[in-house]
């Protein structure tokens, strides 16, 4: 009998050893950690639940021209700019080179003049907006306004509507994209971005560009700021000469519209 007990006594202890033992064992990495049920749900000690940004959907977005022509396309923003702009026309005509400029509305009714001639000169011109502005921060009637105002006004100077739209810093989401569809545009980014408003060397803007260009590429450049005239002639001179290539506006027949491209920094 007493050894029964004794028995019996072993065994319990045993099962006590056994349930202070798993209550110390750390958890497993592969399960989550215990959240108590009195736990605030509204606390700021946990976590935010992570929402990941609305993909772009493939609306058409043009990065770069799909053409059997050795040409690319030059494109130029935030103008019209009184010094630069008649500049860059003069190159243009000079080399027989066609462009698309990207016209802000607030520049183009002080200077209606330099958007009527870059029109007359067998150049595209394109929306970029009324103002320089982040068109992501904006709502659907903020950004319907932007772009319907800058079109009015290049209709009335060029008698053609626009049919592309680059918003200012290349910044584009869903709404942006649909909401420039709606309106008869394309958003129209680039294939290579020279950078040239941070006013590096022309030599060195130039040299970046030779070694990455091929037919069908967007190239963005500016015709506000800094002087550009010295650029473009690098540009126009060493892709005619060197690279052999030809230019076009963004108005091509055989456009990639997929969405899938992606642009770059030189």
């Amino acid at each position: 009998m007493r050894g029964l007990r004794a028995c019996v006594a072993l065994i319990t202890v045993a099962l006590l050893l056994g349930a202070c033992g798993n209550s110390a064992r750390p958890e497993s990495a592969d399960q989550p950690p215990a959240v108590s049920r009195n736990a605030d749900p509204t606390s700021t000690s946990r976590p935010a639940a992570r929402h990941p940004p609305k993909p772009i959907s493939v609306i058409p977005k043009l990065y770069a021209v799909r053409t059997e022509a050795r040409a690319v396309a030059l494109t130029f923003d935030d103008g019209p700019d009184p010094r630069n702009t008649p500049q860059i026309l003069d190159l243009l005509a000079r080399y027989q080179v066609h462009a698309t400029f990207f016209v802000l509305g607030s520049a183009a009714k002080h200077y209606p003049g330099i958007v009527r001639r870059s029109a007359a000169g067998g150049n595209e011109i394109g929306n970029h907006g009324w103002t320089h502005l982040h068109m992501t921060n904006l709502n659907e009637e903020q950004l319907s306004d932007q772009i319907t105002r800058d079109a009015n006004l290049i209709t009335r100077l060029t008698s053609q509507r626009p049919t592309s739209f680059r918003p200012p810093y290349g910044d584009v989401n869903q709404t942006v994209v649909e909401v420039a569809n709606a309106l008869g545009e394309t958003v129209v980014l680039w294939t290579y971005d020279t950078h040239d408003w941070t006013s590096p060397p022309s030599r060195v803007i130039a040299q970046r560009l030779f070694r990455k260009l091929h037919p069908g590429a967007v190239i963005l450049l500016h015709n506000g700021g800094g002087r550009r005239g010295h650029t473009v002639r690098m540009i126009l001179e060493g892709l005619i000469a060197r690279k052999r290539l030809s230019f076009a506006t963004l108005a091509l027949e055989g456009v990639d519209l997929s969405g899938q491209g992606r642009h770059e920094v030189i």
